[in-house]
C-alpha cells in the first residue's frame, strides 16, 4: 500500500506542476527541452567576435536555466576585452539579444 501511495505521488506532483504552465523545481519540463539552444558570441572593440562554446561553462545544459540572461554577464567577466556579448537563436529569425558588458 505505500508503495501504491509513493508512486502516486511520483506521478502527481509533476503532472500538477506540468499545468501550471511555467517551468518549476520537480516539474517535467527541466527535462523536457524545447526549442533550439542559443548561439553565443562575443564582440570586440575592433568589432571581431569570438563564438562561445557554451559546453566549456556549463556541464550539461538543461531547459529550466535561463542562459541568456545568467550567462552573458558571466562572459563579460571571463574576456576581459569584451564590449557586447551576442545572443542568437539557431533556426529564429529576429530572435537576438545584444547585453553590453560594463
Amino acid at each position: 500500500m505505500v508503495f501504491l501511495g509513493v508512486f502516486a505521488l511520483q506521478i502527481a506532483i509533476p503532472a500538477a506542476k506540468l499545468r501550471s504552465g511555467s517551468q518549476s523545481r520537480f516539474g517535467w519540463q527541466m527535462f523536457a527541452r524545447l526549442g533550439s539552444d542559443p548561439w553565443f558570441g562575443v564582440r570586440y572593440a575592433d568589432g571581431s567576435v569570438d563564438t562561445v562554446q557554451v559546453g566549456d561553462y556549463l556541464a550539461r545544459v538543461r531547459s529550466d536555466i535561463d542562459l541568456p540572461a545568467l550567462l552573458p554577464p558571466h562572459l563579460c567577466r571571463q574576456f576581459d576585452e569584451a564590449v557586447t556579448v551576442l545572443v542568437r537563436w539557431r533556426g529564429v529569425e529576429g530572435r537576438a539579444t545584444d547585453y553590453p558588458c560594463p
